[in-house]
């Protein structure tokens, strides 16, 4: 008999509901049964995750090896510039929509002082104290703690800040954490320094974060639509926050009492399958600050807030791995990377709490990786997960590492498929493809995109989003060309793009995957406005494993009013071949990665675009060009089958 590992035939047509429909699981009230175990959150003065600077047997523990690197990094802002915003810089976003050079200098400055605070918490001789309170009195200061791009929600609009209408953004809240975190490790040192240090992160912590989050419902707590990573990401570091720096016993239940509530509005609407319609980059503010809120739920109260076992919590942690590709490349949707880099010790305490072995043994070599790596992920990350690195998960350096290379995965609900050549290996073929609407969060109108990756290298590629600005979060999105289907691995119709909202979506999902083979299957028609005269458009990427993939297209238009068109977008250098073949060459940059697309030239015209690379988040990931490659269609049938065939020689 032949042996199958796993046969799965899904054929339906998964219709994402309205945010009004959406399943209540309310996990959180459940579990927290908030009037019973209220008396159960523990004390700000009992409170104490990780060990202080007076802790000295916790620290000196630290192996030497990791305490020089920490100093020589909190070296290198002795005597920093803490630079002010000024008011032409804070006005970049709204006079021509820049917010860079505004996140550069708060973002900076933020990095410098948990640099810094690190280095005195291991070295403890204060060496680095005075710049700590320079960094501090000078992040006290600052009009908005916030990002300038996120200032629509105060009444005056966007703009200067208004000191009179605080406003709670994901880096305002933030900054909360950081300070509540410097204040709580390094506690009586500061009052060395001065004790009106600890009073001004109290006063303004209270005064720009407790008090605006209680009294305003913002967008992103959830009670009238779906809300995205913002909930998760704030509620952690308020959380963070309130643990720390309300010591007001009733305020502090009141604000624990609505994160769980609003962080409800988060899980709720979440598909079963716990995709991030983000993508991974997306993730770790996502799914990833999700089990920050959970860790420290249980945490403050001795356990009484547990729902690791729940199964969409499970599945929200598991999606990382399982659209992991190979070394640090995802399946990227919308606008997430290609390209990402995941914490360690995030991963690794996740798989523990739900119990996964893959998770943690991914974080395990992710660890490895990361160690190993010139850009050590420690130092960017946040001090919750720099302490949890250094005294949690300790047996990350001993656990099994390997990487998670899943032979198949599929996400029903939010479909998403992807296959390799072999179960546990990147050598060989890999394809990824996703289904859904174009009215996702961060959307990208890219139903029934595909990529290609060969030996673990990309090929067939997913461009990700440049740098943001005003334009990106506006009426004008999908003016820019990252956004748009054109710019994906997707037909133009009729001379039409694909259109943006949830009603533009995929239909007659499938999904089978054998020994022998995987295939994702879905009719795309529908993604395309009625102009382009499409009747139907399916489209089948199939994996024929350790031979070839079969991208299919079975179309019909009821008027044909312009040669159609199929878009590549690659990495490689392509090379046009009078015999309907396509190769695409390894680079310097994409080694060991070559390509053969082979199509029917007696039904298309090839031809190659040559594309720069100018925005420096996109020449990160992919250098200075990339390429489409276009198939134009010669004939003007109204119906046909198309295939394309792509494989290694």
């Amino acid at each position: 008999m032949k042996n199958i590992s796993l046969i799965l035939l899904i054929i339906a047509q998964l219709n994402l509901v309205s945010y009004s429909q959406t399943k209540k699981r309310d996990l959180l009230p459940e579990a927290a049964n908030f009037d019973k175990i209220k008396s159960t959150i523990v004390s700000a003065a009992a409170w104490h995750p990780f060990p202080t600077i007076t802790d000295r047997d916790n620290w000196d523990t630290i192996d030497e090896s990791k305490k020089k690197s920490i100093i020589n990094e909190g070296e290198r802002f002795i005597n920093y510039e803490w630079k002010t915003i000024p008011a032409s810089i804070a006005l970049d976003f709204r006079r021509n929509g820049n917010r860079s050079r505004y996140e550069n200098i708060s973002f900076g400055k933020r990095g410098a002082l948990s640099s810094l605070l690190f280095a005195e918490l291991v070295e403890n001789k204060g060496r680095f104290l005075d710049d700590i309170s320079n960094g501090i009195w000078s992040i006290c200061e600052e009009s908005f703690w916030g990002a300038s791009a996120h200032l629509s929600a105060q009444k005056a609009g966007n703009g200067l800040p208004d000191v009179t209408d605080p406003i709670v953004d994901l880096f305002a809240a933030e900054t909360a954490s950081l300070l509540s975190w410097t204040n709580y490790l390094l506690g009586d040192k500061l009052d060395q320094v001065s004790p009106l240090l600890r009073q001004r992160i109290k006063y303004e912590i209270e005064r720009r974060i407790f008090k605006p989050y209680l009294s305003r419902n913002y967008g992103w707590l959830g009670f009238e639509s779906k809300p995205n990573n913002w909930n998760p990401w704030i509620n952690s570091n308020m959380l963070i926050s309130t643990l720390f720096m309300q010591d007001d016993q009733s305020e502090r239940i009141e604000l624990i009492n609505k994160i769980i509530v609003t962080l409800n509005n988060f899980i709720n609407p979440y598909p079963d399958d716990g995709g991030c319609d983000e993508g991974p980059s997306y993730w770790n503010v996502a799914g990833g600050r999700l089990f920050t809120c959970l860790d420290y739920l249980y945490r403050c109260t001795n356990g009484k807030i547990n729902i690791y076992n729940e199964r969409v919590i499970k599945n929200i942690a598991s999606y990382i791995y399982k659209m992991h590709i190979a070394g640090n490349y995802y399946f990227n949707t919308g606008d997430g990377a290609a390209a990402v880099n995941l914490d360690p010790a995030l991963i690794f305490s996740m798989g523990k709490n739900i119990n996964d072995g893959i998770m943690k043994s991914f974080g395990a070599y992710l660890n490895k990786q990361n160690q190993e790596s010139a850009e050590n992920y420690f130092f960017n990350a946040p001090v919750h997960l720099r302490l949890a690195a250094l005294f949690e998960d300790r047996e990350i350096e001993t656990f099994d590492a390997k990487e998670a290379l899943l032979r198949d995965f599929w996400l029903p609900q939010s479909q998403y498929a992807g296959a390799r050549s072999n179960d546990g290996k990147k050598e060989g073929l890999y394809f990824a493809m996703q289904g859904g609407n174009n009215g996702e969060s961060h959307n990208h109108n890219d139903v029934g995109n595909f990529v290609l990756y060969v030996n673990g290298q990309p090929a067939i590629i997913d461009i990700g989003v440049e740098t943001y600005t005003a334009k990106t979060f506006s009426k004008d999105r999908y003016t820019i060309w990252t956004m748009q289907s054109d710019y994906h691995n997707l037909p133009n119709l009729n001379g039409f793009m694909q259109s943006a909202g949830s009603n533009f979506k995929a239909s007659n999902i499938s999904y089978e995957e054998e020994n022998s083979f995987a295939e994702f299957k879905m009719d795309i028609s529908k993604a395309y406005p009625k102009d382009a005269k499409v009747e139907k458009w399916i489209r089948s990427v199939r994996l024929n494993r350790n031979k070839n993939i079969v991208l299919a297209e079975d179309y019909k238009f009821s008027e044909f009013l312009t040669p159609l068109r199929l878009n590549f977008i690659t990495c490689l250098q392509p090379i046009i071949s009078e015999d309907g073949t396509v190769k695409f060459n390894s680079t310097d940059r994409f080694k060991n990665a070559s390509l053969f697309m082979k199509y029917d030239n007696s039904k298309f015209e090839p031809s190659i675009e040559k594309i720069k690379i100018d925005d420096s988040k996109l020449h990160r990931v992919w250098g200075d060009y990339i390429y489409r490659v276009k198939l134009l269609s010669k004939e003007n049938k109204l119906e046909d089958k198309i295939k394309i065939i792509f494989s290694q020689e």
